[in-house]
Parts: C-alpha cells; sequence; structure tokens
C-alpha cells in the first residue's frame, strides 16, 4: 500500500511532470543542444552525491539483502556518470559529443537543495524515510521512459531518442522496481502512522525537487532564447 499511497500524495503534481515544457522540448526533440547539457552537467553533479547517498544507507540497513541492493545501485549510478561524462559531455581525452571545452561546473540551487536533503535523509533519517526520498529518481524517469515514445508528436528520429530510450532500458526498469519493493517492505514492517505519513513525506519532498530541476532547464532556456531575440540583426 505504501507506493500507491505515495502516487496518491503526488497526484496533483502528475500533470506537471507529464506536461512540463522541459520535458514536452525532450520529447518533441526540440530542445536546444546547449540547454541538454546544462541538464546534463547538473545532472551527473547530482548522480554523484545521489550514489553516497545510496551508499550512505546501504550502511545502515539492518536487512543484508537491503544493503547489498544499496551498495549495487551506489556503483551502478557511479558508472551512469561515468557514461555521461564520456558519451554526451566528454573527458580529459575526448570533447564528447558537444564539442564543448570542459570548464568547473558548480550545481545549480534546485541541485544542491535536492542533493541535501538526500543525504541528510541517508545520513540522519530513518532508513526508510531515505528508501522512500530515493524513489522518485528511478520511478518519475521509468515512467516518463515509458510515456513519451507514445506521444503523437514523438519521432525515433528524436536527437534524445537514446537518451529517453535509457528511462525505460531493463537496467532501470528493474531498479525502479526493486526500490519500490523495498518500500514496500519497510513500510509494512512498521506500524506506527507517523512513521508511515514521513515516508510519504519524503517521497513528495524529492518528487517536489524533480520538478524545480527541470523548472531551473527552462529557465536556462528561456533565459538563452531571450538573449538571442535580442542579439538579432533586424533586416532592414
Amino acid at each position: 500500500m505504501s507506493f500507491l499511497r505515495m502516487r496518491s500524495a503526488i497526484s496533483h503534481l502528475l500533470p506537471k511532470i507529464y506536461e512540463h515544457p522541459f520535458n514536452k522540448a525532450l520529447y518533441q526533440g526540440i530542445l536546444p543542444k546547449r540547454i541538454f547539457r546544462f541538464y546534463l552537467e547538473q545532472d551527473a553533479l547530482y548522480l554523484h552525491d545521489f550514489s553516497k547517498a545510496l551508499m550512505l544507507t546501504s550502511h545502515r540497513c539492518s536487512d543484508p539483502n537491503h544493503a547489498k541492493q544499496f551498495k549495487t545501485l551506489a556503483e551502478e549510478i557511479l558508472d551512469t556518470e561515468r557514461n555521461l561524462h564520456f558519451k554526451y559531455l566528454g573527458d580529459t581525452r575526448s570533447p564528447g559529443l558537444f564539442n564543448f571545452k570542459k570548464t568547473p561546473i558548480e550545481k545549480i540551487p534546485a541541485v544542491s537543495e535536492y542533493t541535501q536533503h538526500l543525504l541528510r535523509a541517508a545520513k540522519t533519517s530513518p532508513v526508510e524515510e531515505a528508501v522512500a526520498s530515493f524513489i522518485p529518481c528511478f520511478w518519475i524517469y521509468s515512467d516518463l521512459g515509458r510515456r513519451m515514445p507514445s506521444m503523437p508528436d514523438y519521432s525515433i528520429n528524436n536527437p534524445y531518442h537514446s537518451w529517453i530510450a535509457s528511462y525505460s532500458n531493463d537496467q532501470f526498469t528493474s531498479a525502479s522496481k526493486s526500490i519500490i519493493e523495498t518500500a514496500e517492505e519497510l513500510y509494512n514492517s512498521i506500524s506506527c502512522p507517523i512513521k508511515h505519513r514521513n515516508m510519504v513525506s519524503a517521497f513528495v519532498k524529492s518528487t517536489e525537487y524533480e520538478i524545480l530541476f527541470w523548472d531551473s532547464a527552462y529557465k536556462k532556456m528561456e533565459q538563452s532564447n531571450e538573449l538571442l531575440s535580442r542579439h538579432q540583426f533586424k533586416v532592414r
């Protein structure tokens, strides 16, 4: 029942997720490359801290199966981060697909606050809350990966097709399913209604941060478009 309760708690946020301008531009294939790069750079920073949070939680799990699960997820997330840098952003040997010079990047506020929320939960909150806070990163993207290709204006010629397809690959889908199942186990092992509510609250807060992340990326796109329009030469 826990995940059904969590999903019910964000029912008012689901339209914001599915209809977010950033996500629409992504599946329509019209998201500017520079904005996608900005998003990926921030996502790489996010994944680095997310992996830390998963590993911290693995050390606090009393169930050895859960401990192994989160250790494995932490290692897979680090692999994902490395693949992001190599394939899309490049490393010291290669400029990547974007052909931009690599420079140090700082977290934007939305990402910084999100990762602080996850790390704080992993360090000091009950394990079940930490697990609940991790679910949106898996479930939301898995859900988007299933939905986006079915949209009428989606095309496999979309330049971001491979990225979107990664949301729904077997490994990611399995990870999403397994973490939800773990949350269910932890939820059912607890009889305290307050602890149940705290799990739901942790899930909702992470969902809100996911939306804030897209808001920041889309705002960056709007600012870039406005800047370009101001510098365009008018035809006489």
